[in-house]
């Protein structure tokens, strides 16, 4: 599990399976009932979710030294702690948040934390499976081949409350 770290390649110990903190708040973001002001870095969006926050701001050039003071170290370490109890803090409300959802998935979805790396769209397909008995079936593609696409358009709410019928329509999941 990390928070934008997806140039390292390493096995993750929940399940084989790599969770980046990042991609899952990126995937969800139109569900959360907050905006996100101040963008979407792990200090930002821990902030929003009053996960806390890292302390004061940072010299990031401290780590392309070769060599560092006792006092740069302490400072290093301090951020680096920091760093790790937002993610930490940060993975842990999001697998709360969502881990409701287990009991209503095949138990691989849940054993994998699936729940917490699929989109929205992918999770109501599996849900609808599972709940009525239909296998989960995809169509093969040669991924080698397939062009490189991050997922669909999400359009932020304009207004705060709609009353009256709403659609959501999900052309790519039909």
């Amino acid at each position: 599990m990390n928070f934008k770290n997806k140039l390292f390649k390493y096995e993750s110990n929940i399940a084989n399976k790599h969770i980046d903190l990042y991609v899952t708040v990126q995937n969800k973001k139109g569900e959360f009932n907050t905006k996100f002001e101040n963008g979407y870095g792990l200090n930002a969006v821990c902030k929003t979710f009053g996960l806390g926050e890292k302390i004061g701001d940072f010299d990031y050039n401290l780590f392309k030294k070769s060599e560092l003071t006792p006092e740069e170290k302490e400072d290093c370490e301090i951020y680096l702690r920091q760093d790790l109890k937002l993610t930490k803090d940060l993975f842990y409300y999001l697998d709360d948040l969502y881990s409701m959802l287990k009991e209503f998935l095949p138990n691989y979805w849940g054993n994998k934390k699936k729940y917490l790396t699929s989109t929205t769209g992918a999770i109501a397909y599996a849900v609808i499976c599972h709940m009525t008995g239909i296998p989960e079936k995809y169509k093969e593609h040669n991924t080698s081949k397939a062009p490189d696409f991050g997922g669909g358009l999400v359009i932020e709410p304009t207004k705060e409350e709609a009353i009256g019928a709403c659609q959501c329509v999900d052309y790519a999941s039909a």
